[in-house]
């Protein structure tokens, strides 16, 4: 076993010293603060001057900066990449396409179903519970941006369509599959095409680093659930007791549904408390192989320390990706920067995984905040204006703005429709002491991740 342990330590060291020589950055901040220290702990200390007893309301006010810098590439896809042949799309041009499938998944859905669809309509319909409040919605600048949108999404499905993706994508030679199989194809045949510039490799690299990483991810949570062979009799046992539970209370549910009866809702609930019961006796009669479990969290962090210090990357891109997938935030970019609600699929583990620190749980434990809901207002307001740093497109038509002015639910605001991000957080959507307490949590980002 300590032979294997030294093989695995000596091949992923080789990969970890090759990845950062070709990356050519200065090492992590978090990693760099004690050689000893993985790159998920609380390395960097905040001054006594900061630690304050409430330090999200009372924070004191840094100096503002702002950093402008003209956006690298766009997220809009232009009308002159659409008129190329699938044969002259560029790693870069195939890599957008797939970042934008999420804000497009609304309209793409819709596409889908009908090319007519009426974009205006839909918006007007979403934001319906809006309209006490701005009975003048949608305005020209939400109209406009809304219908900009839409045709941005029919070019890129007219492009995906174009494209000689796996045959799963087309259904009966006409109509798409599921839209989330057509993303995970889209992102497969990118992995098929060759980086040509320096910052294609650079996305191509952190991409396939977090491949590897969430790899790694699930050998931990495998290890973690324990081995059922022991006592396999046992647990198939309750598992038919389970499987009998929940055919009963599927069949109560029916009779439920057509008399309501109250006792036939407690029945129910007596039988989902003891399903819960006998989930958790199985779980008991696990076991979990601590020395194959220490193996695999020791091979999950090298691959942890890497792919942190890809957050040290100047690259927007690099950095989006890299921090979307340590907070293991896979489904909604709104909480970028810090997603409380992760899933390490606890109620299967025979031993929980607590051992993973993401990155803004790091800024977190430093600030020593304990209310998710406060902090989260801060910390993704913060990562996002640290992306426009980067030279994220955080204009009208880019990153983060669509999300304010048409894309989301209830957080709206027309204001935002013809501003840039910064600008419109400061002057139209936080208060000053919001704003400040911004400030210094992105002041606390630059000294974690700038160069």
């Amino acid at each position: 076993m300590q032979n294997k342990k030294l093989i695995t330590f000596t091949v992923i060291l080789l990969l970890l010293v090759t990845f950062l020589l070709t990356k050519k950055e200065k090492p992590s901040a978090i990693l760099n603060s004690n050689k000893n220290t993985k790159a998920n702990t609380i390395s960097l200390q905040i001054s006594e001057n900061n630690s304050l007893k409430n330090p999200v309301k009372n924070i004191q006010k840094v100096p503002e900066t702002h950093v402008a810098v003209e956006p690298e590439v766009s997220v809009t896809i232009h009308q002159s990449t659409t008129q190329q042949s699938s044969d002259e799309l560029s790693y870069l041009d195939v890599y957008r396409m797939s970042r934008k499938f999420e804000p497009c998944q609304n309209v793409l859905y819709r596409l889908v179903e009908d090319d007519a669809i009426d974009a205006v309509t839909e918006f007007e319909n979403r934001i319906k519970h809006l309209k006490d409040l701005h009975p003048e919605w949608p305005t020209p600048a939400q109209i406009s941006a809304v219908m900009e949108h839409a045709n941005q999404c029919q070019q890129l499905l007219n492009k995906v369509k174009s494209i000689d993706l796996p045959e799963a994508v087309v259904k009966e030679g006409v109509k798409l599959a599921n839209l989330y199989e057509i993303k995970q194809q889209l992102e497969q045949y990118l992995l098929t095409l060759k980086p040509k510039t320096i910052k294609e490799q650079a996305i191509a690299d952190v991409l396939n680093l977090i491949v590897i990483w969430r790899e790694h991810y699930q050998h931990v949570l495998d290890a973690s659930k324990g081995d059922e062979t022991l006592n396999q009799t046992q647990i198939e046992n309750i598992q038919q007791q389970i499987n009998a539970l929940n055919q009963e209370r599927q069949e109560l549910s029916t009779e439920y549904q057509n008399n309501q009866d109250a006792e036939v809702r407690e029945h129910m609930v007596e039988i989902w408390l003891a399903v819960e019961n006998l989930k958790e006796q199985i779980v008991a009669l696990k076991v979990v192989d601590p020395e194959i479990r220490k193996q695999v969290i020791f091979d999950f962090e090298v691959a942890t320390e890497m792919l942190f210090a890809s957050l040290r990357s100047s690259d927007p891109d690099v950095f989006y990706e890299a921090q979307r997938a340590l907070e293991l935030n896979r489904h909604n970019v709104r909480n970028f920067g810090y997603l409380p609600y992760k899933n390490h699929s606890n109620k299967d583990l025979k031993e929980p995984f607590v051992e993973y620190v993401s990155p803004g749980e790091v800024v977190k434990n430093l600030i020593g905040i304990q209310d998710d809901e406060m902090f989260g207002l801060v910390i993704n307001y913060a990562t996002q204006l640290y992306h426009c740093e980067l030279g994220a497109d955080c204009g009208p038509g880019g990153e983060w703005i669509p999300y304010f002015c048409h894309l989301g639910y209830d957080q709206l605001s027309a204001d935002a429709c013809n501003l840039d991000l910064p600008t419109f957080l400061r002057d139209h959507y936080l208060n000053s002491n919001q704003w400040q307490d911004v400030q210094f949590v992105l002041d606390l980002l630059r000294s974690l991740y700038a160069n």
